[in-house]
């Protein structure tokens, strides 16, 4: 097999000890807020209701400890 810049790919030039591994979560929108009234709890009507009652925190919680972020929407997209 070649690439597209004419290089043999079809064997790889030596092998490799890594260990990839892949985790899947279910994050939900419990998961990305927090109620800026730290004595109330999440609520999923409120925050729907009152989005300026809740501070973002999925960039502190999650997304420092991904690589990768997927959606149901690009896993199932099928183009054909």
């Amino acid at each position: 097999m070649v690439n597209f810049r004419g290089k043999d790919v079809s064997q790889p030039a030596r092998a490799s000890n890594r260990v990839f591994q892949v985790y899947r979560c279910v994050v939900t929108c419990q998961d990305m807020v927090q109620n800026k009234d730290s004595t109330k709890s999440f609520d999923k009507a409120d925050y729907y209701a009152h989005l300026e009652r809740y501070n973002p925190i999925f960039h502190e919680r999650i997304a420092l400890y991904v690589s990768v972020i997927g959606t149901p929407l690009i896993s199932t997209f099928n183009p054909d």
